[in-house]
């Protein structure tokens, strides 16, 4: 639930999906659906599978992953329900592999996004422009210009960290 996947769970529940957070970080986590209220938490820590069902009651038939993490990426061809879809939109560099028996008997579709089209900037601008989707809660750390040399190269240390914003006063 870093910043990418933050943001894909924010517009997932603005289309009125039902969703659960899975991170391998408490913290991450309750900022997701305490602070956000963004779903269901899921520590990934034991079975996932399982938990989903439970959430759920089957699979999902929509699995993201917004990690970029070849084991995690490699692990959404068990989670997602029959029929279902997988997502990546986090990115590594590398191969991933699958096994191909699960993929078809499943009837899985697999999709990829970069960046999104123009028409998808459209639509995100204009649902932060109408307030559907409220973004700044993202904006956790905040400093001036003057401080940017000093904080920047330690900034990713900082506890609660999303997005930080530089002021330009």
């Amino acid at each position: 639930m870093g910043p990418i996947g933050l943001a894909v769970a924010i517009f997932a529940m603005a289309a009125g999906a039902n969703i659960a957070c899975i991170d391998m970080q408490g913290d991450r986590l309750a900022f997701a659906c305490d602070r956000m209220e963004l779903g269901k938490p899921i520590l990934a820590d034991g079975d996932l599978g399982g938990q989903l069902q439970k959430h759920f009651g089957q699979l999902p038939s929509v699995v993201i992953d917004a990690t970029g993490s070849q084991a995690s990426m490699k692990g959404t061809f068990q989670l997602a329900g029959h029929g279902g879809r997988i997502v990546f939109i986090g990115l590594f560099m590398g191969e991933v592999s699958f096994d191909d028996p699960n993929f078809h008997r499943r009837e899985l579709t697999l999709m990829a996004s970069w960046a999104g089209l123009t028409r998808t900037f459209q639509d995100v601008l204009r649902a932060m422009e109408t307030n559907k989707v409220d973004v700044i809660p993202l904006i956790t750390h905040r400093f001036g210009f003057t401080e940017a040399k000093e904080r920047l190269p330690l900034i990713y240390r900082e506890p609660g960290l999303v997005k930080a914003m530089i002021d330009f006063d």
